[in-house]
């Protein structure tokens, strides 16, 4: 629902609401994962510091849901998610096709190491699971300027999400023990039998905080926007974005695989094993990966009357301040340590991670998140468009692109890469500082990745999709009507 209200000749409002259903079963078995509801505002307010519309204050402020990812609210199903077996051959040596006991199943007894996927088993959904909530307010001033020739907007943004969904798996959920066969197509199902493997649930929830810290993304920021006409066929305009604040704790997934991150199947390590992981060294607070500090658009056009077509001559400059990186290895294997906490704690797989080696998700940092900088970037892109009316609205015409004149291929971003440095490690056997990596600081390809990360830049782009590095030119033809 939403109404527009004119209070008087210098308020008015905007009053809405948004009513949210949603409701996933999966068959086979008619599993259900979310049945919820929500109802978000959507209100704004504006006010006419003169009365005719030249200088205008707006306030506004939204809660906006986030997207169900398919998964996370699947991983209580089977559908695309089957139970993991795996099975390793124990039988007697031997080799060719006429081996018989290579084709014997019963010499392929269950490795129950690699049986961590069983989602009609140990996989549970909240009953009032929901997606993620982000919370925006926003302040801004408008008006025209030198005699109604240019005009200006500076707006102040406050953003925070909360409600974050994750799995938990600590020993408040409980432990299930999981039927395994290599056999019997039952196989990932509950069991009574205390003899089966067993494997301590997941619970996917909201959560705020957890363990004593509290989760979160925040962003704030200055906008500002303004356009000038300097002459009948002339203008100028530009838009500057400074980030006061872009920083958390929760990445919550990497780059390309939506919802996973720890153990290929967990939104985040938060929330797993607490005894064996803490957030200063595996999910510390600090800048988001996307945080850059100021981000600068100006441009200007002007327009020549040639013949009987219309030149335009543009340009355009743009200026990118570093992103961050973290100092962090991935991947890394359980140590001694930590598998010592879990067991100790009851997780009955405990040990049998430990078998695993690298786990994929598994951050150690050495710093706080984001406490790195790449390096910033300025380019100049020119642009060449004339057309001509031949008929009505028929307008031929040819335009040619010139990104990054001056041919910037600075290093933009490079190899993040360290490993731990163990001469020194913490009460969870990890290292307490690091060894750069042989190619740490170089460019590694077009692109490079930085922890969960993947696809960053390391050369101005000229175009999203443009080559890497370096002067690109573009010529277009064609006919607009």
């Amino acid at each position: 629902m939403q109404d527009h209200w004119t209070i008087n000749a210098r308020w008015s409002a905007d009053l809405g609401a948004r009513f949210e259903h949603v409701k996933v079963l999966s068959n086979p078995g008619n599993i259900q994962s979310v049945s919820s509801n929500r109802i978000v505002p959507r209100l704004a307010m504006a006010y006419d510091l003169s009365g005719n519309g030249n200088k205008v204050v707006h306030a506004t402020y939204g809660q906006y849901s986030g997207r169900y990812n398919e998964a996370q609210i699947g991983a209580n199903s089977p559908v695309g998610n089957p139970a993991d077996i795996n099975f390793t051959y124990q039988g007697p040596s031997g080799q060719g096709r006429e081996f018989a006991p290579g084709f014997s199943l019963a010499n392929y007894p269950v490795n129950t190491a690699f049986v961590f996927s069983a989602p009609t088993a140990n996989v549970i959904m909240d009953p009032s699971l929901k997606s993620p909530l982000t919370h925006e307010f926003t302040v801004s001033y408008g008006s025209s300027i030198l005699s109604g020739r240019g005009y200006f907007d500076g707006t102040y943004v406050f953003r925070m999400m909360r409600s974050f969904v994750d799995d938990i798996q600590d020993t408040t959920t409980g432990i299930t023990h999981v039927f395994v066969s290599n056999t019997d197509p039952a196989a990932g199902t509950p069991s009574n039998n205390p003899n089966d493997p067993a494997f301590t649930n997941r619970v996917f929830k909201n959560i705020n905080s957890y363990n004593g810290t509290d989760l979160k993304r925040d962003y704030q920021a200055l906008e500002f926007q303004a356009r000038y006409k300097l002459t009948d066929n002339w203008s100028i305009a530009g838009h500057y974005t400074v980030e006061l604040k872009n920083e958390g704790n929760y990445l919550g997934e990497g780059s390309n695989t939506p919802g996973t991150t720890f153990l290929s199947n967990s939104p985040s390590i938060i929330g797993n094993y607490p005894e064996a992981f803490n957030a200063s060294r595996n999910y510390p607070d600090g800048n988001m990966p996307n945080f850059e500090r100021s981000r600068v658009r100006i441009w200007s056009i002007y327009n020549f009357k040639v013949g009987d077509g219309d030149l335009q001559v543009s340009g355009l400059w743009r200026y990118d301040s570093p992103t961050s990186f973290s100092l962090g290895a991935r991947n890394q294997a359980l140590t001694s340590q930590q598998v010592s906490l879990m067991t100790t704690a009851g997780y009955p797989e405990a040990v049998n991670l430990a078998s695993l080696g690298p786990l994929s998700g598994n951050q150690v940092f050495f710093n706080t998140l984001g406490s790195e900088r790449f390096s910033g970037f300025g380019l100049l892109d020119f642009s060449l468009n004339y057309g001509v009316p031949v008929y009505r609205q028929l307008r031929p015409y040819i335009k040619f692109d010139v990104y990054n004149l001056f041919n910037n291929d600075k290093l933009i971003a490079w190899n993040t890469t360290v490993s731990q440095n163990k001469a020194t490690v913490d009460n969870l056997g990890l290292g307490t500082t690091f060894t750069p990596g042989a190619s740490f600081g170089r460019a590694s390809g077009n692109t490079v990745t930085n922890l969960s990360q993947t696809g960053i830049n390391a050369f101005p782009l000229g175009f999203s999709t443009a080559p890497s590095g370096g002067r690109t030119m573009r010529l277009a033809i064609g006919f607009r009507f």
